[in-house]
């Protein structure tokens, strides 16, 4: 077991980067590592956090909005990163994970100069519609890092010429489980949906380049009664609402989605999780609907070939495509009854990613000198 000492750098506040950075953290601790966590005060779930034997858990004031992000980053760099600074003076980390790259992320690891910079890269290429400003600032700090870590194979190559690295420092660590939505499950907050029909189910922010207007085109097409579409997540609607007027049993949930509540939507019967994707790295989504044996169908982009194994653990359609779409969606809820190994086998591969064999990945990066 290594006894390495290794500084958390996350500052995001909530959704899946919150988890994937407390579960990669807890998989160090697992793996042997005296860890030190810096996190926001904020964090959505600091309680989760506190409960992990952390060598200490530095709370920091962040930011809620856009106004007191610029307030707060002058007042971070004025007083609150001399203060990190002074309190890591006799404590050198042999390394600096970062889960997930945030804007304040380059500030505090300038703080550790002799510590070796490891950061995870979850979008090594921008989105479309993505935010040009932050994908700049996401290059920047993949670029002075060692080591980065990706998600996908899918991008190995073109990280290496864009993160301007050495192939022996861009590592390929999957993403894990995400059994954290059922620990942290609220059995008062539950969703229901018609067992009598087959119930597609979109999960996630509400962003261009999800592929939403598919969406709407393709359940267009299957109007009948058998079928349901229900849309969860936060961000602006208002561009799609037109296309899903007037559809058939459509219910649009457009609000943030608290983590005791996520399971709700992935518990129950014939439920069909749609990615209709038109670029993708790799999804969180993905994951926790194989973890609640929801059948995933999603568009064949980016990373998400490497995480749906089409015919296997679930169906692929071509990107961008509403009729390839249609037809994938129309084949699943006529012949639901026949994917029980279908969702037996999803099950069963998610389930081989655990998140202290991912976490072993982070430690062996550490270890590897140069």
């Amino acid at each position: 077991m290594s006894e390495k000492k290794v500084l958390v750098n996350y500052i995001g506040r909530k959704g899946g980067g919150a988890v994937y950075a407390y579960e990669m953290t807890k998989s160090l601790i697992n793996n042997g590592c005296k860890v030190y966590a810096i996190i926001p005060s904020s964090i959505e779930n600091l309680a989760k956090w506190k409960e992990l034997n952390t060598e200490e858990l530095i709370l920091i004031e962040t930011y809620t909005n856009y106004i007191n992000y610029i307030i707060n980053t002058v007042k971070f760099r004025l007083f609150q990163l001399p203060k990190l600074k002074k309190k890591f003076k006799d404590v050198v980390p042999d390394a600096v994970y970062v889960p997930m790259i945030q804007p304040w992320t380059r500030m505090v690891n300038s703080i550790f100069g002799h510590s070796k910079k490891i950061v995870t890269v979850h979008d090594p290429k921008p989105h479309s519609g993505s935010s040009i400003l932050f994908d700049m600032f996401c290059r920047k700090t993949a670029v002075e890092a060692d080591d980065i870590v990706i998600l996908s194979e899918a991008f190995r190559d073109y990280s290496i010429r864009h993160f301007k690295k050495d192939a022996d420092h861009v590592h390929v660590v999957p993403h894990g489980i995400f059994d954290y939505y059922k620990e942290v499950e609220n059995d008062n907050k539950s969703f229901i949906y018609d067992e009598n029909k087959i119930n597609f189910l979109f999960f996630g922010r509400i962003t261009k380049y999800k592929g939403i207007h598919i969406l709407a085109k393709a359940y267009e097409k299957m109007q009948n009664d058998n079928v349901t579409l229900t849309i969860v997540g936060s961000g602006d609607f208002s561009e799609y609402a037109k296309e899903y007027e007037g559809l058939k049993n459509v219910r649009v949930i457009n609000r943030w989605i608290e983590d005791d509540e996520v399971g709700s939507f992935f518990r129950g019967k014939n439920i069909v999780t749609v990615l209709p994707y038109i670029d993708a790295t790799q999804s969180g989504v993905i994951p926790i609907a194989m973890e609640y044996r929801s059948l995933v169908i999603a568009s064949n982009t980016g990373g998400l070939s490497e995480q749906v194994k089409h015919g296997e653990t679930g169906y692929l359609f071509c990107a961008g495509d509403e009729n390839a779409l249609y037809e994938t969606m129309k084949y699943v809820a006529e012949n639901y009854e026949a994917q029980s190994h279908i969702l037996d086998n999803a099950y069963a591969y998610i389930n081989t990613f655990s998140w202290d064999t991912l976490g072993r990945k982070i430690v062996d990066i550490i270890d590897v000198k140069g």
